[in-house]
């Protein structure tokens, strides 16, 4: 059985949360509605489940950024081959010069 947008949230209002909360969770939920109704009532579901769902939510993704961008970090960049990607006169004497 599918649960419906606003099952778990039934009989709550907006009052019922906490209003940060639930304008991160809807702004965060519009990506997967276009109806703002709609996104809060997601939001809503999800803050039913969790009073932090959403702070728990952005902490997760940027951890997962940070490790991404560590990764991106660590990686060499690749080394040129061949005629096509060689450095040009012009960006050899930049490299000299910094």
């Amino acid at each position: 059985m599918v649960k419906r947008c606003g099952s778990r949230s039934k009989g709550k209002t907006a009052f019922d949360f906490d209003p940060i909360q639930l304008a991160i969770g809807a702004e965060i939920e519009l990506e997967h509605t276009c109806d703002r109704k709609v996104a809060e009532r997601i939001a809503m579901d999800h803050l039913v489940e969790s009073p932090d769902y959403y702070r728990e939510l952005v902490k997760m993704e940027e951890r997962l950024e940070r490790k991404k961008q560590a990764v991106i970090a660590s990686r060499k960049p690749a080394e040129p081959r061949g005629k096509a990607s060689q450095l040009s006169p012009t960006r050899i004497a930049a490299k000299r010069r910094s």
